[in-house]
Order: C-alpha cells, then sequence, then structure tokens
C-alpha cells in the first residue's frame, strides 16, 4: 500500500510540472493481473505497450496526443478511456470483476468515471428493455427517451461541477444517444422480422425523431463501438424499410453497401462500415466465387486500397476452402520441434483440424473434452490439433496437464498464426477443417459441435 501511495504521489508532482498541459500521464494498478502489460491503442495503432510492475502498477508518459477515445486493453478485457492533452489519469482495477471495479482518478477522472458508469447502466437496463421490446412503438420509445433524459441530466450537473471541455462533452453525449438509440433500431429489426406483430404499423415519423440528432459522419467517434454497431443497424433497416421483399443475402448486403455509400461522406468511417458488411456477407456466406455480384459492387466503390485488397485476399481464401480442394501450405510442428506442412500431417483416414488456445482455459477445457469423445466413438478418423499461440512451453504445460488423449488424436503448434488465421479462415475457434482419406477437403467451414454431421457419414 505505501508503494502505491508513492506511485500515486508521483503521478501528482509530475502532473504539476511545467509541461502538464502538453504531457499525458495515463498509468493505475492492476489486482491480479491476467498479462505482463496494458495496450493503449488509438483505434488498430497501438501506442504503447506499458509493463505492470510486479506491485501491480503502470505509467506511461505521452508527450504527443490528440485529445480522443482510445483502447487500452489488459488481456483479454478491454475498455475505453477519453483522454485530452494535460490528463493525468489513475485507473484501478481487480480482473475478478473487471468493468465493476473499474475506477479512474487523477485529473481527467470524472469523464471517464462517467464513460464507464453510463456503460455499466446500459448492461443493468438490458433486461428491462428487453420486456419492452414486447410494447407498442410508443411504449417504448418513451421508455428510452426517459433513459436518455437520465443520462443527459447526470451529464449537465458533471459539466457544472467539473471542468470538461466542450469535446469530451460532445463525446459523452454522443455515447448515451448512440447506446441507447441503437435500441430504437433493434425494435424495428425485431418487429420486422415477426410479421404477425401490428406494433410497427401504428409508427409515424415522430418515432424517429431521434435520428434527427445523430451525426453518421463523426470522425471523433470512428473507432467506437455503439457508433458503428448504431449505422450498421440503421443500414439494414433503411434498406428493408425501402425493399421489403428482399430475401437474397447477396442483395441484401448488397443493397447495406449502396446505403453506406450513399449516407456517409467521411472516408475512414465509410471505409470501416464497408469492410465490417463485407466480412459480414463473406464469413457467414462461404460458396462465394469469382463472379460474386457482392465483390464485384464492393471493388467498384471507393473504398481504400488497402481495404480493398484485405477484402479481395478474404474471398479468396474462402474459394480456397471449398470442397474437393487441398488443404492450403501451412507450416506446423510437433512437440519434438519437427516442422511439417500441414496437408503432409494427415495420414490416410479421414481428418478433422481443430484449433485452440492455452489462454482460453474454458473453451480448450471444453475442445478437448469433445475431441476425445468424438476419438473414442470414431476411431477410424484422425483428429490432429493445432495450437495457435507462439510460446512452445506453455503449449507443452497444457498437453501435459490434460487427460492423455487416443492414439488418433496428434497436437501441433503454427509456426505463423497470422498466416494461418487468414489461409483457413480462422474467424472463431470452434471452427474444424474436414477432409477426405485423399486429402481433400470435405468442409472447410464446420465447427466442433456439428461435424458429427460428416462423421457419421
Amino acid at each position: 500500500m505505501k508503494k502505491l501511495l508513492q506511485f500515486f504521489y508521483c503521478l501528482v508532482l509530475v502532473g504539476c510540472g511545467l509541461d502538464s498541459e502538453k504531457t499525458t500521464y495515463f498509468g493505475g494498478k492492476i489486482l491480479k493481473p491476467t498479462d505482463s502489460h496494458v495496450l493503449l491503442y488509438d483505434d488498430i495503432l497501438l501506442i504503447d505497450s506499458i509493463s505492470i510492475q510486479p506491485d501491480g502498477t503502470f505509467l506511461k508518459q505521452i508527450d504527443s496526443l490528440s485529445g480522443g477515445l482510445y483502447n487500452f486493453i489488459h488481456k483479454p478485457e478491454f475498455q475505453y478511456v477519453l483522454l485530452e492533452k494535460g490528463d493525468s489519469l489513475l485507473v484501478r482495477i481487480n480482473t475478478l470483476d473487471f468493468d465493476e471495479s473499474l475506477v479512474y482518478s487523477g485529473k481527467g477522472a470524472e469523464k471517464n468515471n462517467f464513460l464507464i458508469d453510463l456503460f455499466l447502466k446500459i448492461e443493468s437496463d438490458h433486461t428491462t428493455i428487453q420486456r419492452y421490446y414486447q410494447q407498442s412503438s410508443s411504449v417504448f420509445k418513451s421508455h428510452i427517451d426517459s433513459l436518455v433524459a437520465f443520462q443527459l441530466d447526470r451529464l449537465q450537473e458533471l459539466t457544472q461541477s467539473n471542468d470538461i471541455s466542450t469535446f469530451s462533452q460532445s463525446i459523452l453525449k454522443a455515447a448515451v444517444f448512440y447506446n441507447y438509440y441503437t435500441k430504437m433500431e433493434q425494435y424495428l429489426e425485431l418487429h420486422r422480422k415477426h410479421p404477425g406483430c401490428n406494433h410497427l404499423n401504428a409508427l409515424d415519423d415522430t418515432f424517429y425523431s431521434y435520428r434527427s440528432k445523430l451525426d453518421l459522419n463523426d470522425p471523433n467517434l470512428s473507432s467506437f463501438r455503439p457508433y458503428l454497431r448504431y449505422i450498421l443497424k440503421r443500414a439494414s433497416n433503411e434498406v428493408i424499410s425501402e425493399k421489403p421483399n428482399i430475401t437474397s443475402v447477396n442483395l441484401f448486403q448488397q443493397n447495406r453497401l449502396r446505403y453506406i455509400h450513399k449516407a456517409i461522406d467521411a472516408s475512414f468511417v465509410k471505409d470501416k462500415i464497408a469492410r465490417y458488411i463485407a466480412f459480414d456477407y463473406l464469413l457467414n456466406h462461404h460458396a462465394v466465387s469469382p463472379n460474386d455480384a457482392f465483390l464485384k459492387l464492393f471493388s467498384s466503390l471507393l473504398i481504400g486500397e488497402e481495404i480493398q485488397n484485405e477484402i479481395q485476399q478474404l474471398a479468396s481464401n474462402i474459394m480456397a476452402l471449398q470442397p474437393n480442394n487441398s488443404l492450403p501450405q501451412l507450416l506446423v510442428k510437433d512437440t519434438q520441434g519437427k516442422q511439417f506442412m500441414l496437408s503432409k500431417v494427415q495420414n490416410q483416414f479421414p481428418t478433422v483440424f481443430f484449433f485452440w488456445s492455452y489462454e482460453q482455459n474454458a473453451h480448450q477445457l471444453a475442445t478437448f473434452s469433445r475431441v476425445r469423445n468424438l476419438s473414442k466413438k470414431y476411431p477410424a478418423v484422425s483428429f490432429v490439433g493445432i495450437n495457435i499461440n507462439k510460446e512452445e512451453k506453455p503449449w507443452k504445460q497444457a498437453l501435459l496437464s490434460s487427460s492423455k488423449f487416443r492414439s488418433n488424436v496428434r497436437q501441433y503448434q503454427t509456426e505463423d498464426f497470422e498466416n494461418l488465421s487468414k489461409k483457413l479462415v480462422l474467424s472463431n475457434l470452434n471452427k474444424v477443417v474436414f477432409t477426405n482419406a485423399n486429402h481433400q477437403i470435405v468442409d472447410g467451414f464446420s465447427n466442433i459441435i456439428n461435424v458429427t454431421h460428416y462423421l457419421d457419414n
């Protein structure tokens, strides 16, 4: 405790220096840390990896920082932090209850405590809002309006009693709007999926009045998930409202792209939303072809070259995993350190390739248990586990601490996770790739739960 007080005291001292209005400090204390670092990001750009000291404290001095919403990550947890020049912000967290225990102190604390309290209130409101989805549109709107008004009153009290910049006020107000008004879009989406419900028939223009308060071209929110989630929900509802009889997933996603292209001028926001729509389509619609109309439309839009290349590569990787193709050339190693091409680890039996991480203990245990049961039930099938982590020692320890597998289960570790995840389109760890005895892909997009559909046949 003494060291912690000294740490806080030093932070206050440096915050009072001559350059305090230009220099920003971000630090704090993590109880029961789950990683050795705190990562500070500006969207996807890593600002710094901050080491955590043996007593759980960490501190970063940032000499050049633009005010905005940043992300800090202490694996596997994530949270937003609102930082401006001159802030000296401390955070205290217990990883056993990450969000609920998170408290800020120091210069810049008030706005960030408001933000985390808002997120927690939204979580606690979830069950109540769920019940209101069954009510008429006027009742639902009234409930959401009251929740928004409550948060805006809190924000007004905060700004009256603290020195909160106009910029930070705009971010906090947007956090209120986009979190709650996304519920309005979800209400529309839910009732359109259930045609028997007549609540939407009573809608008038006043229901949509909240939309006029929202700016779809705010670059300050381009990495804020509630903002991006709202735009995606809004795009879906606008498309369905305009063309309610669309049944083709391909056409629906094309029209979402067209809406985004028309409604959003800020290129950075537009690119990010378009990228999400493309991933949503491709990862849930695996039978793509070079003549796919969605991909042709995507390539015709004024979207950044880097994202264009990323989406085209994803489509190519998906096409490479279609039935009757061979596995991509990927390097793995066994527990003795010997390297193999993934296509060469398969024997003469049908093979299920599954994936796991020693950093996701619950998933690892569940997957290993599932594979043990499957390997016993299907002795003529080979099972190959691919660990996605970099470190060799904890990988081997995880294997040793697990119950012994049957002889038809073998384990390897990837030599290049980034390449493997792209080539095998590894969007989640429940995925499996199933190949036949001739080393041809049977299904490149199955999962550990439903793979029995193929094994039984």
